[in-house]
């Protein structure tokens, strides 16, 4: 297994990667937790906006992938 992690900003672009069918062999979302919106866009919309206003933080999102073994 190969993970690679790293910080993020732009959750927007995440949230269209994570749910593109094209590029993810397999993807479900199972539960969005901290947020009012129910779907990616719309929690990944209100975290940035917390981060930018209540932290100074740049970076408000940590990706993980995870490669399995062939």
């Amino acid at each position: 297994m190969i993970p690679f992690g790293s910080q993020r900003k732009n959750g927007q672009d995440l949230a269209t990667h994570l749910l593109n069918e094209h590029d993810n062999e397999r993807m479900t979302v199972v539960e969005v937790r901290g947020a009012i919106a129910g779907d990616l866009h719309g929690a990944f919309a209100e975290w940035e906006v917390q981060a930018k206003a209540l932290t100074k933080c740049k970076n408000y999102l940590y990706s993980l992938s995870i490669n399995p073994d062939p």
